[in-house]
């Protein structure tokens, strides 16, 4: 016998949870689908601001943090988007018009 102590639930969860400079990207473009992959998004996040006394993404909005994402990370690849789309309603399709760039890094 074994107890399993977690909370079990189907997605899509709850849309609006973290604070948005340390919501993972499958969090700002999807309406609750996401995993445990996203407390890693988020702790990286907080690493890096307590290293270097700055945020990493001070988005001033959803979308301002989303391409601020971008900027750093590069454009998420075609396959990607088109999964975001399937699973996010509260966006328009004109918000996953995302221009193609290399990021630029830390």
């Amino acid at each position: 016998m074994y107890a399993y102590l977690g909370i079990y639930s189907k997605q899509p969860y709850t849309e609006y949870i973290s604070t948005r400079w340390y919501r993972a990207p499958e969090c700002l473009m999807t309406d609750g689908y996401y995993d445990s992959k996203m407390d890693i998004w988020g702790y990286g996040c907080v690493l890096f601001e307590m290293i270097a006394k700055y945020p990493l993404f001070n988005g001033k909005g959803e979308m301002d943090q989303i391409h601020k994402i971008n900027k750093v990370l590069g454009s998420p690849k075609q396959s990607l988007v088109e999964l975001f789309k399937s699973r996010a309603t509260h966006m328009s399709p004109n918000d996953f018009n995302f221009p193609q760039r290399r990021g630029i890094g830390f």
